[in-house]
């Protein structure tokens, strides 16, 4: 879980370094072939000028290779001047009849930038080579990609390092926790037999009353509660699971059959719905654990006289649905439910001999196997769990 934990940390820091970096370059290189553009423009329409006036252009100096065409409204295309050593003045009027005809007014045509102005009588088009320009912006564009490149490896290294250090005491101490707790559930287990085993002693000696049914009720649920715990442990510590095929439909069909008159002892009705001949791979002493902790929660925890439902289909996934009425509950996502040791109501959740504990190993048995298990209320009625295999 820590690893998961580290790794979505980098994850997210590099997903910030790279927007960021995209961000800073996307602008520049956006912000420099406009200035390229407009600087561009501005000898353009200076070249036009001086074709309307009959005047040479004044580049303050700078010695640029360029053409203007005049195409006139009666369809005569002709140069007006051509200082492009590239281009004749047949490909002169070529480009220019072109971009006429597909009404192309301004833009670039291969390395040239090209603008136009209309007049009464005709449009005069002037093209001026920018490809020193372009080649600095794109060797520019590609450096920048490059650093960035770098940069971005540098910065995974640093964090994939980095982040080993930071989580190394959380991750020493997760473990210590979880050590803690199967050795603790383990020792508490001796005392628990031998708790039991007395009890059972006097009740043969003195028979059976009152404070050994308590004491031998109590031996149980703590039996169960340390059971779980193990559990719920080993499958946060990642524990492999024993994965074979089996038929999901007849786990879940024999395994709700024992919890049909459990119902029925309590005034409630449980319905199963399963679709048969479905198989699944997994491990299916756990899939058989969860079906049993989601059964025996709905119905210590469902409304007296109400219907118990579980369906299970299969598609793209396999669909468990665990639908049950309950007095009153948050309605939308009920996501906390599967918190440990959640108890929505403690007097009722004492009374029923829950653990608020059993939805913790229930996720952690889906979340084991790659699946994924929800809980919502649309009408705060009724609790839905869905889970997706």
């Amino acid at each position: 879980m820590i690893n998961k934990l580290r790794f979505k940390f980098i994850a997210i820091a590099m997903l910030a370094v790279i927007l960021v970096l995209g961000s800073i370059i996307t602008i520049i290189n956006v912000v420099n072939f406009v200035t390229i553009s407009n600087h561009a423009d501005e000898r353009l329409f200076a070249i036009i000028d001086s074709a309307d006036n009959g005047r040479p252009p004044d580049f303050f100096g700078e010695r640029l290779d360029w053409f203007a065409v005049r195409v006139a409204n009666g369809g005569n295309v002709y140069v007006i001047n051509n200082y492009m050593r590239d281009v004749d003045d047949k490909d002169a009027v070529s480009y220019a009849s072109i971009l006429y005809e597909d009404d192309r007014r301004n833009g670039f045509l291969n390395n040239m930038r090209f603008a136009s102005r209309e007049n009464t009588s005709s449009t005069i088009y002037a093209f001026l080579d920018i490809s020193r320009e372009l080649d600095t912006f794109y060797s520019f564009m590609f450096a920048c990609i490059g650093i960035a490149s770098g940069g971005v490896l540098l910065v995974f290294l640093i964090l994939f390092f980095a982040s080993g250090v930071i989580f190394k005491p959380v991750n020493e101490s997760y473990i210590k926790q979880k050590r803690f707790i199967t050795n603790v559930s383990h020792d508490i287990k001796t005392p628990i037999t031998i708790i039991g085993a007395d009890t059972e002693v006097l009740e043969i000696e003195q028979g059976e009353n009152e404070w050994t049914k308590d004491i031998k009720s109590q031996v149980t649920r703590i039996s169960e509660l340390t059971e779980k715990l193990v559990m719920l442990s080993r499958l946060e510590e990642g524990e492999r699971l024993v994965t074979t095929e089996f038929s999901l439909s007849d786990a879940i069909t024999e395994q709700s059959k024992s919890f049909v008159g459990l119902a029925e002892t309590q005034g409630k009705r449980l319905t199963v719905e399963i679709e048969p001949g479905v198989s699944y791979v997994g491990d299916e002493k756990q899939i058989r654990s969860l079906i049993s902790l989601l059964l025996d929660n709905a119905i210590k925890y469902s409304s007296h006289g109400g219907e118990i439902r579980l369906t299970m289909s299969s598609g793209k996934t396999k669909e468990i649905i665990l639908t049950n009425p309950v007095d009153q509950i948050q309605q939308g996502n009920l996501y906390y439910l599967f918190d440990r040791f959640y108890r929505a109501d403690s007097s009722r959740n004492s009374e029923s001999g829950g653990h608020g504990i059993g939805l913790s190993v229930a996720k952690a048995i889906v979340t084991a196997h790659k699946g994924k298990i929800t809980a919502q209320s649309h009408d705060g009625k009724s609790i839905k769990f869905t889970i997706n295999l």
